[in-house]
């Protein structure tokens, strides 16, 4: 068992843990003598093949770095309140950290009661009750003592060992240890110490230092402060290394792996919850201050659903950091305000393999929620169903730090995998749309605003049940006829290198017509046959685009938002475009119809750049 001592500061954590084990955290001096430790404000206790450990963190800013480095050891807390003063504003907060780390549960310690009469007694344990009544810890047992008389330590220490660690291990999980100190040790060369996040390791294991992704090996290990050859899921250890780096290249906040490919990203989401004791709403885009593993930086906290995020409300984010950070699925982080001073709200990571926001948003947020169950593994099958556009299982499993789900979901050549309803989903509307006549395959893509992987999938599997052939690039079922009349092949060599010429500003329609020496209504009827076929769209009332022009079309738009800053005006992309006014606002409006993007008042943003 590990437990972490919380509180204010002069509550004495320090001195509590050293009547409790006989060990001052506090003596750096004689920890850096000792050489290979893993003593970063840890103590043991060791009895009949048992243990108990604490992290004691005696500073207000060390606890935050210290407490997220170790949370994946951390099993219990014990929150220290000093009697001769009772709850205090560092107490509230370490309460709030400790529910967003996700501790679930508590010991409250009332020290110092040496110090205090009765009457005073009574009227800490009312403002403790006060405090914690609507905290996770409201029904925690309460203990009494005098770290200095001995008072209720006994019975205190009864109960810590009758303890049970409910930390779950798993053979399925990747080794991950979140490096909190390093330093080099004579005849032994580079020790790193920090927490088993997930996984196991050993002695002469391979392993990998993140992100440079260095091929490093363990030549001995420490774990709970005694020599081990092997560590496991929540344990403090350290570890000798071995390999091609130096101790200058190795830093707090980097991360140890037996595998090459876990996530790191400058994009994560996440689900966060913002404190009830802030003020006001926190507003997306702030800037922040990020806690994750011991790695701290800084960046902005975008939500995904909402413009402001109101006091003890939880939302989707992204977390978007000024430096690349590697995380799982689960990993708990914490947020601080711009200036460092307080902490804000915190939450656990849903993603790490983030996407741009704005893209496929309602898809996006419907697999987000997908992941916010818990157990995502075991909802496997749904939350591929819910892609509809395929998910990256290999990806997707690294970031749930899963090393290995069995699944026979089809594949396609960019490593997508699909759930087979789906599959059935589009192969139904490929076959509805070559109903009538054949289509290319660019077409076809552009018509059901999917992937040309997907596309060749979904093909691939219609060819092999001889439903559907191909000629050239042209997709017809099997047996139906490919290809244009003749009126409509002859209008055509007229049309293409006329609409090739103008690009995105084609003659209109009477205009056109002239040029081909034909009535309207006639080049209409012909040109609707072009349009079954895939060569032409008629994007707006009056004018026809080649798809290839479209397309360069969506390009200009996805160039003009990202100058924009994601949003843009009308007038903007005619300044980009050079079309006229009247235009540009018909081809935002086709655009907007076809969910590429999304009209906001007077402004527009790139919704799928898929579609």
């Amino acid at each position: 068992m590990i437990f972490a001592t919380a509180g204010h500061v002069d509550h004495g954590k320090t001195s509590l843990v050293k009547a409790l084990t006989g060990v001052d955290t506090d003596r750096l001096a004689e920890e850096k003598a000792r050489g290979l430790t893993i003593e970063l404000g840890f103590a043991y206790v060791h009895h009949d093949q048992q243990s108990f450990g604490f992290v004691d963190v005696p500073g207000h800013a060390k606890f935050i770095s210290n407490m997220l480095a170790g949370v994946a050891a951390i099993d219990h807390a014990l929150l220290i309140i000093a009697a001769d003063d009772g709850p205090m504003p560092q107490t509230t907060e370490h309460v709030a950290i400790l529910e967003l780390l996700g501790i679930e549960s508590a010991t409250i310690v009332i020290t110092k009661i040496d110090r205090v009469g009765p009457e005073n007694l009574a009227t800490s344990r009312q403002s403790i009750q006060a405090l914690l009544s609507a905290s996770a810890y409201a029904d925690s047992p309460v203990f009494e003592v005098s770290s200095t008389e001995g008072t209720g330590l006994d019975a205190l220490k009864q109960h810590l060992w009758q303890l049970k660690s409910a930390r779950a291990e798993s053979s399925q999980r990747y080794f991950r240890l979140a490096i909190d100190r390093r330093f080099s040790v004579k005849g032994s060369g580079l020790v790193v110490t920090g927490s088993v996040f997930s996984g196991t390791v050993n002695v002469t294991d391979e392993l990998r230092l993140m992100p440079s992704n260095t091929k490093i090996r363990v030549r001995t290990l420490h774990r709970q402060d005694t020599d081990a050859t092997r560590a496991n899921t929540g344990d403090r250890c350290a570890l000798n290394l071995t390999g091609d780096v130096d101790i200058d290249k190795v830093s707090r906040g980097q991360w140890i792996t037996n595998h090459p490919e876990l996530p790191v990203s400058n994009r994560l989401d996440a689900k966060l919850r913002l404190l009830t004791s802030e003020l006001t709403p926190l507003k997306t885009g702030l800037p922040v201050h990020i806690h994750l593993g011991a790695q701290h930086t800084t960046g902005r906290v975008f939500l995904l659903e909402l413009r402001q995020l109101n006091p003890g409300d939880s939302a989707l984010c992204q977390i978007v950091s000024d430096t690349p950070i590697s995380a799982c699925y689960g990993d708990r982080f914490v947020i601080r305000d711009q200036s460092a001073s307080r902490t804000i709200a915190g939450g656990w990571i849903i993603d790490p393999h983030s996407v741009q926001r704005g893209r496929s948003k309602a898809l996006r947020l419907a697999i987000l929620n997908q992941l916010a169950r818990k157990e995502p593994v075991s909802h496997l099958d749904q939350l591929i169903s819910t892609a509809k556009e395929g998910i990256d299982l290999t990806k997707l499993l690294y970031g749930l730090n899963q090393t290995r789900v069995e699944s026979n979901y089809p594949k396609d050549e960019s490593g997508l995998s699909h759930h087979r309803d789906n599959l059935e989903e589009f192969q139904k509307k490929i076959l509805a749309l070559l109903k009538t006549s054949s289509l290319p395959q660019r077409d076809l893509r552009l018509n059901l605003g999917i992937k040309e992987s997907f596309l060749k999938l979904i093909l691939s599997q219609l060819i092999k049940t001889g439903k559907v052939e191909i000629d050239s690039t042209d997709v017809a079922l099997v047996g139906q006829s490919a290809g244009l009349s003749k009126p409509a092949a002859a209008l055509w060599k007229k049309v293409e290198p006329i609409l090739e010429t103008s690009s995105l500003q084609p003659p209109v329609i009477h205009e056109l017509a002239k040029q081909v020496s034909l009535p309207p209504a006639a080049l209409d009827k012909l040109l609707a046959e072009c349009i079954k076929h895939g060569l032409v769209v008629r994007a707006v009332k009056n004018r026809y685009f080649l798809p290839k022009s479209l397309q360069h079309l969506r390009t200009q738009v996805a160039k003009v938002a990202t100058a924009e800053g994601g949003e843009f005006t009308v007038i903007q992309f005619r300044d980009q475009s050079k079309i006229g006014r009247n235009l540009c606002i018909e081809l935002l409006e086709f655009l907007d119809s076809k969910g590429f993007t999304k009209r906001l008042g007077d402004k527009r943003i790139v919704q799928d750049i898929n579609r």
